[in-house]
């Protein structure tokens, strides 16, 4: 592997990252980068909390606000309503929904679905981002007192094993769940599995799971992002930003690299504004 050379990696969910401080084949890479993009919100939180990238700047397209507001907030929050509904064949009007974790994607969820006419809770760990979810008019709470109630629930945080054993044994019958976190790790699909007595496939994309006493549980894509395994993903004039973002600061990295600290960081806000400058050109003005 010591063949691979690169200048610059665009990565999305940090897993180019991941081998790089992981795995022995990759780690030479670390000397030779000018610079990396990381895409996503997940990413961002990798980079951050676990591999801790340390040798060369990477620019977090998930930091600017164009990124978080335009296409986390309403392109992601758009096309995870549109998987559910694809996948299901389920009226969510009226629908009693759970969202877990109210950053900027977990908040475009709830709030397409409050617009669709759903009555959502809120579940959110960080006490400030709680706050707000509770400002905006949604009604929040623990993950463990608003199950036995709820219809659908939704995982949108980044994190393993968000809906475990406890969790499922708490969900009435019928309960919808699925996920609209990066990995498809949110949900413990192997647990879920264990408790049940049996499984089955009900529609492409639902997977009927039988506990005892003839309870049902009903996993979307197999825990898999949603968004993405039962629809198309965000409309593609909203991928646009992200994709100017990237190709723009990777253009940065080559012109002048090493004026950039090493770590993650954000977009330079010149980079984001050209980019907000042509968005506003093209769908408004």
């Amino acid at each position: 592997m010591k063949s691979i050379i690169a200048d610059l990696i665009a990565d999305n969910g940090a897993d180019l990252h991941h081998l790089i401080y992981s795995d022995d084949d990759y780690k030479h890479l670390s000397e030779s980068l000018i610079g990396a993009t990381e895409e996503t919100t997940t990413g961002a939180t990798r980079l951050r909390e676990s591999i801790k990238c340390s040798d060369f700047p990477t620019f977090s397209i998930n930091d600017t606000l164009t990124k978080r507001i335009v296409e986390n907030r309403f392109g992601v929050g758009s096309s995870v309503v549109d998987g559910i509904m694809r996948a299901t064949n389920v009226m969510l009007h009226g629908k009693r929904i759970v969202v877990i974790g109210y950053g900027y994607c977990g908040a475009g969820v709830a709030q397409r679905l409050r617009g669709m006419g759903a009555h959502v809770t809120v579940v959110e760990r960080d006490a400030l981002t709680r706050l707000e979810a509770h400002l905006e008019g949604f009604r929040t709470s623990l993950l463990e007192d608003c199950l036995s109630t709820a219809e659908i629930v939704i995982t949108v945080t980044g994190y393993d094993n968000i809906l475990r054993k406890e969790h499922f044994e708490k969900m009435q019958s019928g309960t919808i769940i699925a996920n609209a976190g990066h990995f498809a790790t949110e949900i413990d699909v192997a647990v879920l599995s264990d408790l049940s007595e049996s499984k089955r496939e009900i529609r492409q994309e639902i997977t009927e799971y039988i506990l005892p006493s003839n309870r049902r549980i009903f996993l979307v894509s197999n825990g898999n992002l949603v968004n993405l395994a039962a629809g198309d993903g965000n409309p593609i004039e909203i991928m646009d930003l992200g994709l100017a973002l990237q190709s723009l600061s990777l253009k940065l990295l080559v012109e002048d690299g090493t004026s950039f600290k090493n770590g993650v960081q954000p977009v330079p806000r010149d980079v984001e504004q050209y980019v907000a400058q042509h968005a506003v050109k093209h769908w408004i003005e």
